[in-house]
């Protein structure tokens, strides 16, 4: 099984990239996990690395632009919905999209998307309904496949554990997840015939960096559906526009918004002399929150100088599709959504505060 072999270090490369990205789900600043995702083309539609690697003509590229902002405030929406409700969307949005795209790309580019949306979920693609077909792969076969696959997510997901418990070095976690990762391909590809390796070899293409992946971005969400204002006059994102924003919801009796105060501070210290807008959000959670009083004390008393919409009814919430406090979004000079964190910045050492004061500071420095 020569070309079997062979090809399975070329897909061992492909999976590694996404086994690394993976790990980064509890403090992720982008895209994490594609080996996950059931839809890959409504990010691989928005990934920089997708579009050079198309070739995509000006028009093109103006053309994908507006097809994305077209869907991007219903996808973000959704992204907290039940899994049920948030699949079935996902499913006729990707169905709009591609008969969109097949208007304005040419075949071989849309081929060429399927190929890396199937190399950066990695070798579990054998498993989608279509794949399974082209293979012809036995009823054996798919079984002992899909319990591979599940084996191998076992695995993973107990490491995802173990670094959010701080009982792995995030480091060792991602080696460890890539041994799983490349044990779970030679597994599957020692099932198949030599035709069958020649064939999925078609499926996925000439090679392409996965690691490249995870730098989508999104038209952001306005931040003008909520109401009072302190600190600062109602903004909108499109006032905004040219500068960078950081947009943080939280809730003031919130333990973990309260860790990431520090930062908030020193990013308005630091990096809002350089021109960074930092927005609240408070978002309540108790009906005690919901106390407009407390909520200006504790900002006087944090010395929060920068401004904070209240989103008693939670409009703003439900627009971005939050679903956690604290969480920090950063938005680009062009009102465009490229980097965000869920939850404390430091949890268990994570050093998310770091990561995004130099994603803020990457932001400023982009021409506007």
């Amino acid at each position: 099984m020569q070309t079997a072999v062979r090809f399975g270090m070329l897909l061992a490369i492909a999976a590694l990239g996404a086994a690394a990205l993976n790990m980064g789900v509890a403090c992720g600043q982008n895209i994490t996990g594609y080996d996950t995702v059931d839809e890959p083309l409504l990010f691989l539609m928005r990934e920089p690395a997708v579009h050079r690697e198309l070739h995509l003509t000006e028009e093109q590229e103006d053309q994908l632009v507006k097809l994305n902002d077209q869907y991007d405030p219903t996808l973000l929406a959704a992204r907290m919905w039940e899994p049920e409700k948030a699949t079935k969307l996902n499913r006729e949005v990707r169905a709009a999209i591609l008969a969109a795209i097949e208007m304005f790309l040419t075949k071989e580019q849309v081929q060429r998307i399927d190929q890396i949306g199937r190399r950066a979920q990695g070798i579990r693609f054998v498993l989608n309904p279509g794949v399974r077909d082209a293979l012809e792969l036995t009823e054996e076969q798919a079984g002992k496949c899909r319990a591979t696959v599940q084996e191998a997510a076992q695995k993973i997901s107990e490491l995802r554990q173990q670094v959010q418990q701080g009982d792995v070095e995030r480091t060792t976690a991602e080696k460890l997840a890539t041994e799983i990762r490349q044990t779970e391909q030679r597994q599957i590809f020692e099932l198949l015939s030599e035709t069958q390796a020649k064939e999925l070899a078609m499926l996925v293409g000439p090679p392409f960096d996965v690691s490249q992946l995870g730098m989508v971005s999104f038209r952001a969400p306005d931040i003008a559906s909520g109401g009072t204002w302190i600190n600062s006059k109602p903004l909108t994102i499109k006032a905004l526009k040219g500068k960078v924003v950081a947009v943080h919801f939280w809730t003031f009796g919130c333990s973990n918004c309260i860790q990431n105060y520090p930062w908030y501070r020193d990013w308005q210290t630091t990096l809002g002399k350089k021109g960074l807008v930092i927005v609240g959000v408070h978002t309540p959670e108790t009906e005690g929150e919901r106390d407009e009083t407390s909520l200006r004390e504790t900002i006087k008393r944090e010395k929060f100088q920068f401004p904070v919409v209240v989103d008693d009814q939670r409009k703003i919430w439900d627009t971005w599709g939050n679903g956690m406090w604290p969480s920090v979004y950063l938005i680009d000079k062009q009102g465009r959504l490229r980097f965000w964190w869920y939850g404390e910045l430091n949890w268990n050492g994570a050093g998310g505060q770091e990561i995004m004061a130099e994603r803020i500071e990457q932001l400023l420095a982009e021409a506007a």
